[in-house]
Order: C-alpha cells, then structure tokens, then sequence
C-alpha cells in the first residue's frame, strides 16, 4: 500500500496544504469525495490521485524528502482520527495498533 492512501484518507490535510483543496473542490474538479471513499479500495495508485489533487492548485508531487517532510508536518490527531473512522484505511489502522502496542 502507498502511503498516500493514508494521506488521501486524511481528507482535511488538503485544506492545510492549500486553502483551497477543500473536500467539495476536489469532488468538484475530480468527482470523489474524500470524506467517504476508501483510498485503499478506490484507488490503484494513490499516488496518481494525490499527485492529481495537488495539481488542481500548481503544486506538482515529486515525493522529495523535502515536499513529504512539509506534508508530514501538518498532520495532527484530527486527521488521525479522520483516517481511522468508518474503517477507510484499513493499513493505516493496522500501522497505528503496532506502533502504538508493538
């Protein structure tokens, strides 16, 4: 699993990445809605979907220590939880209970 299917699943991240990216913008521009879809099931390469979502506002995804370091940074335990509700990243739940208990 690519670990921007755990970003995509953090739906709210968008909004801290540019004001823009809200979860109606996207769904507007592309036709999913974050807050509802599995990335782990409704995306082959989720990369393709976040590189796409930050496409709509000039940002090109390059996967630089530097671009994924600033994306990181921004994640807090409200994206956490938004992540882990309705069981929609299912890796990411497993990641967390080892970490948190390994």
């Amino acid at each position: 699993m690519e670990l921007e299917a755990w970003f995509l699943s953090m739906y709210q991240l968008f909004q801290k990445i540019h004001p823009s990216l809200t979860v109606p913008f996207i769904e507007e521009k592309i036709g999913f809605d974050l807050s509802k879809v599995n990335p782990e099931e409704q995306f082959f390469h989720p990369a393709n979907e976040f590189g796409l979502i930050l496409n709509l506002v000039g940002i090109t995804y390059n996967k630089s220590f530097d671009q994924m370091e600033g994306i990181l940074s921004k994640i807090d335990s409200t994206d956490i939880r938004n992540s882990l509700e309705n069981n929609r990243c299912n890796s990411f739940a497993r990641f967390l209970m080892i970490w948190e208990w390994g």
